[in-house]
């Protein structure tokens, strides 16, 4: 697993939100500055807490979609089959 990934920490959140696929711009709080568009990161609750993987682009308003509910190597050519299955497991 690569050492250091870039990160966000989220402001304190409504409990719905908190298992939500994605991760509105006003809901983040601070983001690392070695972190860029198209970064995987590790996200954060207020708190300091794992919430999990997820894809940045600060240039959208969902500025974080999530990949994985863990801390784990992300391969770009899984990706697409690693965002289906978060959905799918955080849909209602």
């Amino acid at each position: 697993m690569r050492n250091v990934y870039p990160w966000v920490q989220l402001k304190p959140q409504r409990p719905e939100r908190l298992n939500h696929p994605w991760v509105f711009a006003g809901e983040i709080a601070d983001i690392s500055r070695d972190a860029d568009d198209g970064d995987v990161v590790r996200v954060s609750d207020a708190r300091g807490r794992l919430l999990g993987m997820a894809m940045l682009n600060t240039r959208s308003k969902i500025t974080l979609r999530y990949l994985s509910a863990t801390e784990e190597e992300i391969d770009r050519s899984e990706e697409r089959r690693v965002g289906k299955e978060c959905r799918s497991r955080w849909s209602p």
